[in-house]
């Protein structure tokens, strides 16, 4: 699994996932919007629904990745519920004190 650091690297029919929180969205590459090139324009493996995403929050983030296999999915869905158990048993602690 890779970062994007350039969106010139993508071309179209390319796979991207999203990773929020604990959820996971797949997302073909389309194009760079012909009207504005700070944006790209995205299609939703599942629901085929277009979306328009901002360029500069895809770049160097853990968010966004390519070339990955389910096994980094699944990491990444570990790593999320472990920082949430983490977070809840600290507040836990806090409300028994």
């Amino acid at each position: 699994m890779k970062q994007i650091i350039d969106i010139n690297g993508l071309k179209q029919g390319d796979t991207i996932v999203h990773f929020r929180g604990e959820r996971v969205d797949q997302w073909e590459f389309l194009m760079i919007h012909p009207h504005n090139d700070k944006y790209v324009l995205l299609l939703d493996t599942l629901s085929q629904d277009a979306f328009k995403q901002y360029i500069p929050k895809m770049l160097n983030t853990d968010e966004w990745q390519q070339d990955y296999k389910i096994e980094d999915i699944l990491e990444q869905r570990i790593a999320y519920h472990k920082k949430m158990m983490k977070y809840i048993k600290e507040r836990l602690d806090k409300a028994r004190k």
